[in-house]
């Protein structure tokens, strides 16, 4: 079976795309909205729920579809053992290692004045509950798109063959089992398989360069859903979540992205996507706590909790690569600059 090529340029600036997905995540994880006394000044509540909730709402789909579809244009079913063994290596063990950290980080802090910004640590009463409680649930929440997307993984022999027999039915189904079962984000996963079956990586290139002005027309109408208080998600979700990531990912293949540097590093994105679920609750709690935020200063409260939440990632990142090389792989399942 013959694989499509995927060229250097579709693959330096779908990375640049999954840098601007990745500052999307962080964005949720940097709400301060519940933090906002009285509900506050409506443009501002506005505004921090149109970046936090409204325009980054796309990101972690895109990262279920993109997945899919690279996955699916690259391996055959014939090689469905060795990729599965590549998975486990690229997912399973770093989901593992990240959740197994952020216990331990937790009951650490919990023994420091920083406590009295965690959850409360946690409480081991058997075996069964603490696999659950770590594992299952998981221990760094924003890591349970892993977890989904391992389980996926799996079933990416079957979702091909469905797909082969009838793309609309199967997208149909896996919708209905996105909303109504705990396989969140299987709509995007097989939609991205969908992609692949119909689409080579030079005829999306081709036709996701024509879909940038989708992202302006995203943005309108999340705005003015955020602004009339209207969840036009509710109604639209899917769609306008596939708008938004198409718009934005064809920015990306049109524009000059590709010279990110260290940013754009697969393992650099990982680690960042991993790493910020541990330290947001800190900064962002200690931001609110410690400055008497007032009005508009909301706005800057949120601008710095996303700055440093960012920053201090990218940060850590660089120094373990720098000075724990050998400990990096661990942590970002063996991607490299180049993977």
């Amino acid at each position: 079976m013959h694989t499509p090529v995927i060229t250097q340029k579709f693959r330096e600036r779908t990375d640049a795309a999954r840098v601007l997905m990745l500052l999307g995540v962080v964005l949720i994880h940097c709400n301060i909205l519940s933090f906002i006394p009285g509900g506050g000044n409506r443009a501002v509540t506005c505004a921090v729920g149109f970046f936090s909730e409204g325009l980054p709402s796309m990101c972690v789909p895109w990262f279920f579809l993109v997945s899919a579809y690279l996955s699916a244009i690259r391996r055959s079913d014939a090689d469905y053992g060795g990729f599965v063994r590549r998975r486990v290596r690229s997912i399973l063990v770093p989901y593992l290692v990240w959740n197994s950290l952020a216990v331990a980080v937790r009951m650490a802090v919990q023994l420091t004045p920083l406590g009295q910004y965690t959850s409360g640590g946690h409480q081991f009463t058997s075996l069964w509950q603490t696999l659950v409680d770590v594992y299952v649930e998981p221990a760094l929440w924003p890591l349970w798109f892993l977890r989904n997307l391992f389980v996926f993984t799996l079933m990416l022999p079957v979702l091909r063959r469905m797909i082969d027999r009838n793309i609309a039915v199967t997208l149909a189904v896996l919708l209905i089992a996105d909303t109504f079962t705990p396989l969140v984000g299987i709509f995007y996963y097989g939609a991205g398989v969908a992609a692949a079956r119909l689409l080579s990586p030079a005829g999306a290139e081709r036709m996701l360069g024509r879909c940038g002005w989708l992202f302006p027309l995203y943005c309108a109408v999340t705005f003015v859903s955020v602004w009339c208080g209207f969840d036009l998600f509710s109604v639209l979700r899917n769609v306008m979540s596939i708008v938004g990531m198409a718009g934005l990912w064809g920015l990306a293949l049109r524009g000059g992205w590709s010279g990110l540097g260290f940013l754009g590093r697969p393992d650099a994105t990982f680690f960042v996507y991993a790493f910020h679920g541990l330290v947001s609750p800190y900064i962002v709690k200690g931001l609110v706590r410690c400055v008497p935020w007032e009005g508009y200063g909301w706005l800057c409260c949120y601008a710095v909790a996303f700055a440093g939440v960012a920053g201090v990632s990218y940060a850590v990142y660089y120094a373990v690569s720098l000075s724990c090389g050998r400990v990096l792989p661990w942590l970002t399942g063996g991607r490299s600059a180049g993977v």
